[in-house]
């Protein structure tokens, strides 16, 4: 689930002169949620947030999946990704038991012309 259209956190609404609360209590929200879904009570249910890296909340997004800290702050169950612009594939990060994992992998996108290299170009 992409987080990265949300307001930031202290963006301002006009409709009801007050400000956004950002994304993490959404992701919190649905976080919890996801904790409550089982299958047969032996497997958790599964979500990944994504956000690009430009977004305002970027760095408060970054931190969590740290096993310190507010839990209010923290996702227990949803695993977090880093969507990079122009890239199919992502930088995904899990927390385990003993600390925190990053794993990265970037493949910039082809053309439909690259992907296909059987293709023959017309004019």
């Amino acid at each position: 689930m992409s987080l990265t259209k949300l307001r930031a956190t202290g963006s301002p609404l006009k409709s009801s002169n007050t400000v956004s609360s950002g994304p993490t209590p959404f992701a919190k929200i649905m976080d919890t949620a996801i904790r409550a879904v089982q299958r047969g009570g032996k497997k958790l249910g599964a979500l990944c947030f994504y956000m690009e890296n430009w977004h305002y909340d970027f760095p408060e997004f970054i931190d969590w999946k740290h096993n310190a800290g507010d839990d209010y702050l923290r996702m227990r169950t949803a695993n977090t990704a880093v969507l990079r612009p122009g890239t199919a594939v992502i930088v995904a990060s899990s927390a385990s038991a003993i600390g925190h994992s990053t794993a990265v992998a970037s493949i910039p996108r082809r053309s439909s012309a690259a992907s296909n290299p059987g293709a023959r170009a017309t004019a």
